[in-house]
């Protein structure tokens, strides 16, 4: 019944935003790549510095101005290291064809986990999520994210110095959406 209400909920809210003439549209990358992560049981960790994971997007002409990226991943606060860590990572958006950042900022990795175990846990409590809403200010960065494709980048060392780690398969979303 729970879920059921939820879900329900879930659908009208859909259903409200979409009726006032907003729009939404579920993008998926097209690649990955990463430097310098180490390879550990199909996750890719960053933990040294430089390293880096990155998804690429291909052009797409209906992209937004306003863009949310959501990740899931990996967060401990060493190697063979404990669970319920949180960390702030740094992203940056490049320009498929040039390499060159054309925004950046910070998305926040929540682990809702509980006990914040220092040890090792073997894995167990080291899920986060994040999010961050993207602001395409400048019509030249949108029109060449629109032409070229883009590559969301997530960079090493975050804010706390944490290990992150993605996944070459992960349940991560790249959602667009404006507000109108």
């Amino acid at each position: 019944m729970k879920k059921f209400f939820i879900t329900s909920i879930l659908l009208l809210f859909l259903f409200l935003t979409l009726s006032f003439g907003s729009h939404l549209k579920v993008v998926y990358p097209d690649s990955i790549s990463h430097g310098r992560a180490a390879l550990i049981y199909g996750w890719y960790w960053l933990r040294t510095p430089g390293a880096w994971f990155e998804w690429h997007f291909p052009p797409d002409h209906d992209l937004f101005k306003i863009i949310y990226m959501n990740i899931s991943a990996l967060v401990t606060n060493k190697a063979s290291g404990g669970s319920g860590f949180s960390e702030k990572v740094r992203w940056k958006i490049i320009d498929s064809s040039s390499g060159s950042t054309m925004l950046e900022g910070y998305m926040k990795l929540n682990n809702p986990f509980l006990p914040k175990v220092q040890y090792n846990t073997n894995g167990l409590g080291y899920k986060v999520y994040g999010s961050v809403k993207i602001y395409v200010r400048s019509p030249n960065v949108l029109d060449t994210m629109r032409n070229n494709g883009f590559i969301f980048r997530i960079t090493w060392p975050g804010v706390n110095k944490y290990h992150v780690a993605f996944n070459k398969n992960p349940k991560y979303l790249f959602l667009v959406y404006e507000e109108r």
